[in-house]
């Protein structure tokens, strides 16, 4: 017997993240669904893999109508309906998180570094701190190599200014798959943003790839990663601090174990799997 046999829901945004991992645990409970995302080759997958217990429709459920005619939908092909998670706008029971596909990390494949390295990802603007890092590097030991993946309206000014530094790999956009990969193969991951970080989800990301954090000591870095506990936290926007939190971490890998050690377990948390479990959790704290 299943926690959900003979309930019937709808679940938008299930294409993908943690609604899809949703749909599986609501079918795995004995649930029949309805499922609604905007793309059509992954939704008719997952109705495909779910069998008779699913059905799939395309659409944008942000808009009223389609939402009521999901309902009908289910009525129709169920016989009626038990709940409705809407997972469009983000999973509010779960604090607006999406969750994180951890083995995507833990199991990717390192990639190969040629000495210490510093890995930084993203857009390339005043508020993410980048040129806070490269005055950083600076202060650290020669053979200390960063990897600076993605672009922005700061990529050519601050290439100029870092010509000279061999060190610095500009590597441009990155796919997911060579996102995991550098993540394992780093020694550090540093987000060095200044402000403006609503959630850490790359920080969840570099836990589950088993990597220790340098981050800014921001409110939404600090809702993932606790202070010397899954990461070192600095003040924004303080080089010489960010170059010593670096330099830590580099030059003690006890340090660097503890850290790694606590950030899988704190990855764990936020997994897709974990979340889902969650949503079960929460159905029933609905229907009791």
């Amino acid at each position: 017997m299943g926690r959900l046999d003979g309930k019937i829901a709808v679940i938008t945004g299930a294409t993908s993240g943690i609604g899809w991992k949703t749909a599986e645990v609501f079918v795995a409970e004995g649930a029949q669904i309805v499922i609604a995302g905007r793309r059509a080759a992954e939704g008719e997958a997952l109705a495909s893999q779910l069998r008779g217990n699913c059905v799939f429709r395309q659409t944008d459920v942000t808009v009223e109508d389609q939402m009521k005619s999901l309902i009908a939908l289910a009525v129709d092909k169920f016989g009626g309906i038990d709940c409705l998670f809407n997972n469009a706008g983000g999973p509010a029971q779960t604090g607006g998180i999406e969750g994180i596909e951890v083995e995507r990390f833990s199991k990717a494949t390192p990639w190969p570094t040629t000495g210490p390295t510093v890995f930084f990802v993203g857009r390339h603007e005043p508020r993410k701190g980048l040129a806070v890092l490269l005055e950083a590097m600076a202060r650290l030991p020669a053979d200390v190599r960063l990897w600076v993946a993605g672009d922005g309206p700061e990529t050519c000014m601050l290439q100029q200014q870092t010509s000279a530094d061999t060190r610095v790999e500009w590597l441009g956009r990155i796919d997911d798959d060579e996102l995991a990969r550098r993540l394992r193969g780093a020694d550090v991951f540093c987000a060095p943003s200044l402000y403006g970080e609503s959630f850490g989800v790359v920080l969840l990301e570099a836990m589950a790839a088993q990597t220790p954090i340098v981050a800014s000591d921001l409110p939404g870095y600090r809702n993932v990663a606790r202070r010397g506990q899954d990461a070192l936290l600095v003040e924004p926007g303080d080089a010489r601090a960010l170059a010593e939190a670096l330099g830590r971490l580099l030059e003690q890998p006890t340090l660097s174990e503890t850290l790694v050690a606590s950030g899988e377990a704190r990855a764990a948390e936020f997994s897709m799997d974990r979340l889902a479990e969650r949503y079960l959790d929460f159905y029933d704290s609905l229907a009791a």
